[in-house]
């Protein structure tokens, strides 16, 4: 950021300077009717949270307080060992209290089944949770984009800003905090360099997120054994001479005995009788 050799070397000095020279031309924005104070309110504000939470983060760093996140376990290994539970010891039995004769009881006030049954006014609606699950507002849907600053700036201001916040950057003051405190500092420049499509410092990209593991397919049922096509049909136009013979088999009517012209009946073998084995002494 470009700033007079006045101005001390503090990054979250410089950081300030640059937020109220932004908050002046939302002023003369607002004034001037080209943004709605509606909006202009809630983008100057995520500029104050900012600056506020990087000087609270450069304390901790300065004071030597910051200890940073440690890594995620497998889920394996973070599950605590099982330790033993201490024996339950007997409590004594609770005496009722004693009321003075001088007191007079407390009076309850007694309910009727038909006012249980009717609602309580001051019960929540049945649509508080749909309430809470509110559309967010519509300048919302502003930070979404990237470069979502430039629309509301003048014309020909955004390059200056987005070349001041590159400036900021790169001080030595700056760049030692974000080595100090990588991630906590990248959640607050990451959105400051989104607004004004800057690209922040390689030390803020974010890390890779490991791959899920894929779930195991399920096996694949059995393939059916192709049939073939390339078999041969049994010639059934000739007898079997081993399960079939050319002679009647008696008591076959004569009806079936006629064969058309040019053919042969012919007969199962199971249709005979067959000779009874003699013993042989």
């Amino acid at each position: 950021m470009s700033t007079p050799s006045s101005c001390p070397r503090n990054p979250i000095a410089i950081l300030g300077v640059w937020v109220r020279s932004l908050a002046e031309v939302f002023t003369t924005q607002v004034m001037m009717g080209r943004v709605k104070p509606a909006t202009a309110g809630p983008a100057l504000r995520r500029f104050i949270l900012a600056r506020q939470r990087l000087a609270e983060l450069a304390e901790r760093v300065a004071a030597g307080t910051y200890r940073p996140r440690p890594a995620r376990k497998p889920q394996a290994e973070t599950q605590p060992e099982a330790q033993p539970q201490p024996e339950a010891q007997p409590q004594p039995e609770a005496q009722p209290a004693t009321q003075p004769e001088s007191a007079t009881p407390l009076e309850i006030p007694t309910q009727t089944a038909a006012e249980d049954a009717a609602p309580s006014e001051s019960a929540p609606p049945e649509s508080a949770p749909a309430a809470a699950r509110r559309k967010p507002p519509r300048c919302e849907k502003l930070f979404l984009r990237r470069n979502w600053l430039d629309a509301l700036l003048p014309e020909g201001r955004a390059p200056g800003f987005r070349a001041g916040l590159r400036d900021w950057l790169r001080t030595p003051e700056m760049v030692a905090l974000m080595a100090a405190a990588p991630g906590p500092a990248a959640r607050l420049i990451r959105p400051l360099c989104w607004s004004l499509a800057c690209k922040p410092p390689e030390i803020l990209k974010p890390t890779p997120r490991r791959p899920r593991p894929k779930p195991a397919r399920p096996p694949k049922p059995p393939r059916l054994p192709k049939l073939r096509r390339n078999f041969t049909l049994t010639d059934l136009s000739q007898p079997d001479p081993t399960l079939h013979r050319l002679d009647p088999p008696p008591g076959m009517p004569a009806w079936r005995l006629d064969a058309p012209p040019g053919k042969t009946h012919w007969y199962s073998d199971r249709l005979y009788e067959k000779p009874a084995d003699t013993e042989t002494s």
